[in-house]
């Protein structure tokens, strides 16, 4: 199975169309239906569509994995947030604490 096929796989799983998909990445339609045909993805975007498709970027890739390993996603999502924040500055750092705060405190309430 080919990268293109297990993204379609899966998005046809999850019932999710390739305009949902290509809004949630940020790329035109067309711009997805010419990838998801070619399989010409920059890894960005498949990192992207991984998470829209919530699965581990690495089964896209390669198959290899497991399509929904919750272990391996927070790793990825730890690392993710760690690339993220090792440019920001102090005071955007201080609004993404606050951030966090916040909706701990929001999803505690539930």
């Amino acid at each position: 199975m080919t990268l293109t096929d297990r993204i379609k796989k899966l998005r046809r799983q999850e019932k999710i169309t390739q305009h949902a998909i290509a809004e949630k990445i940020k790329i035109s339609l067309s711009t997805y239906k010419r990838h998801e045909r070619s399989g010409k993805f920059t890894v960005k975007q498949i990192y992207k569509i991984s998470e829209v498709l919530n699965v581990n970027p690495q089964y896209i890739i390669n198959g290899e994995g497991y399509i929904n390993d919750e272990i391996n996603f927070r790793r990825l999502a730890i690392e993710k947030i760690n690339l993220l924040v090792s440019n920001m500055n102090d005071k955007q750092l201080e609004k993404i604490i606050r951030i966090i705060e916040k909706e701990n405190r929001e999803s505690n309430l539930v």
